[in-house]
């Protein structure tokens, strides 16, 4: 079914504006039977506002339309073409509607790019929007699931979502999925290696990069050894992408542990919207850069498939061995309906690469690094149950002596078992969602000082979504979770979260949001110790006492203004306890019992301002502050933590100015940094004292994005530019080490050079 969700301006309202969103639904003919009259119907509602509908068509090669008035029967129009118009080649077609105000508006297709239907097959035609379409585009109300576990609009989300589009991710100048997300508010995202990148919301965020959750289609990538994500090594490319949903604050209602400050929910592209082959190869210098994705969608009446097969390899930013970043892998995924509303799903995914891990005490290579998964599950409206397995296997070797001394390279294997079960009753005034969920950790390697450890969770979560009024929702959730290894006390392991959102008409929505979340300590920080490692155990073989726990308060506002302007405004105040950190002194982690609040803000605006050119702009900022004297840390309370930056914003924007020619650019930039404690390269962890303090200097990168768009944008070919000013800092603290074997390397952050990169994609 083709839905086209379509936004109307006219006098009349505050601002001296009325908003009419129309939703439209259309089903293109498929095989018109030759020479014989041919009925189409459209909707469109509200109703109401609907004055009529006229139909346009004519036959291929032909100049001018025919215009028909559309009959309303049964809250559908009905229009007919000829049979002498249903003849070959084909014939065009587009639908226009007229407001109660007299406005005329396009709502499928148009005269410059109508639909076209060949006759005995149906081609799926991709047209150029007009500037009402690109404005109805805009200000078609965004759908996100990950907010709340369930399907909604974005504005009646409980929580602060940003979301980016397929159509975001195809104009942006951007290679990967942490190049993407850099241009939301309040992102933090900083570049270590190649392969290995630092992402966190709102400050706090640091190499250990364990302070989100990561999902795929709704599926944790988490890996649990070490509490993150392997972004650069996720089985997904941009162009698997149809949206990014990423929710900024405390999740833990929902997602449990490391749904710290916030939930990032990547949703790949569904099969039958995008059939076909796609195929798309890039190719750069400085560094070194390839990519490439291959992929081919189907769907019948009842099944969906999809399968995708990438690369990724990037060489060298500053240092000259070992920094590489190598990424190959597929993905599939499948679903078929049974019944009504019942179906089945699958998906499952294998990656093989090499990059390098960066931790405080030690670089270690991973050589080869592979992961592998496969989900299942069944699912109605009220019910629904998944089961999935993810496996991280890393052959390490470490750079750092110490630890080169007792193995010179060794393999470590995450499993990770999974199980949840899920209900949703929708209610004449609200949606109930409640669930439980199991998962089993295995850590194994041969030189753990416990062997292979086994790590049982389970969470129980309940969530009840009201609408109290027209203009007000009130959503209540809280989850608890048990964990065998880390058991700080039932205190530490409720994670509740409470929202009011106030829906002030179509344009206007102010959010009041409350929220905690906790953090327990992975197993790099709680329990991995190598025998053989006596001066450097990493971690304690206790178990930590507490849980990190993140508590959060947030006001936001988001609006509309004329037709084509939109924006988002938000504060929040947020206290973050019992930091884990590494202690150098001690040479393993430890609980420091550091508190620190912060408190911070965002502003957003996204506008089209002309026909083809759309502009967007967002401004951060955060106070965090020491609420505790730490001598590790040499932190003193009432300190403004610099480690953080302060300030950060995004702008850029989209020219079209031509059918075929697309121009992008966008600037990102991050305030300066003090790193008060960090390793020393040019000193070994066993050294009396390994730290020394760090100041970043502001960053500003600039990228930009240049695309031919031929054949009605079957393909597309340009080049894109990274860091354009060649802006030659670190984007996190490093400098040249010696390995054990004597040779250098940089430890911490590299220096990343100007890239320009060369791209062809095709859609078959």
């Amino acid at each position: 079914m083709k839905r086209v969700l379509i936004a109307l301006l006219f006098a009349g309202s505050v601002f001296g504006y009325e908003i009419i969103s129309f939703e439209v639904n259309h089903i293109p003919p498929e095989k018109p039977e030759e020479g014989k009259p041919l009925q189409l119907w459209i909707e469109v509602m509200p109703l109401d506002k609907v004055k009529s509908a006229y139909l346009f068509y004519r036959k291929i090669g032909e100049e001018n339309f025919v215009r028909q008035k559309m009959i309303l029967k049964k809250e559908r129009f009905y229009g007919t073409i000829p049979g002498d118009y249903v003849s070959e080649p084909g014939f065009e077609y587009y639908i226009e509607v007229i407001n109660i105000y007299e406005g005329r508006h396009n709502v499928f297709a148009s005269p410059r790019r109508p639909q076209k239907v060949l006759i005995g097959e149906v081609e799926e035609f991709e047209y150029l929007p007009t500037i009402e379409e690109e404005i109805a585009v805009f200000e078609a109300e965004e759908i996100v699931f990950a907010a709340a576990k369930k399907e909604q609009k974005a504005r009646e989300a409980p929580v602060t979502v940003s979301v980016i589009t397929s159509d975001d991710i195809r104009r942006l100048p951007a290679i990967s999925i942490t190049e993407i997300i850099r241009n939301l508010p309040g992102m933090e995202v900083f570049n270590i290696y190649p392969g290995f990148t630092v992402v966190g919301i709102r400050g706090f965020s640091d190499e250990f990069n364990n302070l989100i959750v990561v999902l795929v289609d709704g599926r944790e990538v988490n890996v649990e050894m070490i509490g993150s994500p392997l972004w650069e090594f996720l089985p997904v490319a941009p162009e698997d992408i149809e949206r990014i949903e990423v929710i900024r604050g405390p999740a833990g209602s929902l997602y449990g542990p490391n749904a710290f400050s916030g939930v990032i929910n990547i949703v790949t592209k569904d099969p039958e919207k995008y059939k076909g082959f796609h195929i798309d190869t890039k190719i750069g210098y400085a560094p070194f850069t390839t990519g490439g994705n291959i992929s081919y969608a189907g769907a019948t009446e009842k099944s969906q498939y999809r399968f995708s097969v990438l690369h990724r390899s990037s060489y060298f930013f500053e240092s000259t061995i070992g920094n590489d970043l190598l990424n190959e892998g597929l993905f599939a995924k499948f679903r078929r309906k049974i019944g009504e509303n019942a179906s089945i799903f699958s998906d499952l995914s294998f990656t093989y690469g090499n990059g390098s891990y960066f931790t405080p005490f030690s670089v270690f290579r991973e050589d080869p690094i592979m992961t592998w998964h496969f989900r299942f599950g069944s699912g109605t409206d009220f019910l629904k149950a998944e089961a999935y397995w993810n496996r991280t296997s890393f052959y390490i070797q470490p750079k750092e002596k110490v630890f080169y001394d007792a193995f010179h390279e060794t393999t470590m294997d995450n499993d990770t078992a999974d199980i949840t079960l899920q209900g949703t009753w929708n209610y004449p005034a609200g949606t109930l969602i409640g669930g439980l969920n199991y998962r089993l950790n295995s850590y194994r390697c041969e030189y753990f000082f416990f062997g292979s450890v086994l790590e049982n969770r389970i969470g129980v979560f309940l969530q009840n979504d009201t609408e109290v009024l027209k203009w007000l929702r009130i959503t209540l959730g809280v989850r608890y979770d048990y964990n065998d290894k880390v058991q700080p006390g039932i205190a530490y392991s409720i994670s509740p979260r409470g929202s009011f959102v106030f829906l002030l008409g179509e344009n206007h929505v102010i959010r009041l949001t409350g929220g905690r979340a906790y953090r327990k300590p992975s197993f790099l920080e709680y329990q991995m110790r190598f025998s053989g490692v006596s001066s450097v155990p990493i971690s304690d073989s206790l178990l930590m006492e507490y849980n990190e726990v993140f508590n959060s308060g947030e006001i936001g506002y988001s609006g509309r203004i004329l037709k084509n302007l939109k924006f988002d405004l938000s504060a929040y105040y947020s206290k973050f306890e019992n930091a884990v950190g590494f202690n150098y002194r001690d040479k393993q982690f430890h609980n420091f019992q550091f508190n620190a609040n912060s408190i911070g803000g965002e502003v957003s605006i996204e506008s089209i301002i002309a026909k083809r050119f759309t502009i967007f702009a967002n401004y951060s900022f955060q106070y965090i502050t020491a609420l505790d004297d730490n001598t590790d840390m040499k932190v003193e309370k009432g300190d403004i933590l610099k480690e953080y930056p302060m300030h950060k914003a995004n702008v850029g924007f989209i020219l079209r100015p031509l059918d075929w020619f697309l121009f992008s650019l966008s600037g990102n930039f991050v305030s300066k940094r003090h790193f008060r404690v960090f390793r020393d390269p040019a000193k070994s962890i066993d050294s009396t004292e390994p730290t020394k303090s760090y100041d970043l200097p502001a960053l500003f990168i600039l990228s930009m994005k240049l695309s031919l768009l031929l054949s009605k944008e079957k393909f597309e070919l340009g080049i894109m530019g990274y860091n354009l000013l060649n802006q030659q800092e670190r984007q996190y603290p490093g400098g040249s080490a010696t390995s054990a074997t004597n040779q250098s390397y940089i430890f911490g952050g590299e220096k990343q050079p100007l890239r320009i990169m060369g791209y062809i994609s095709g859609y078959f």
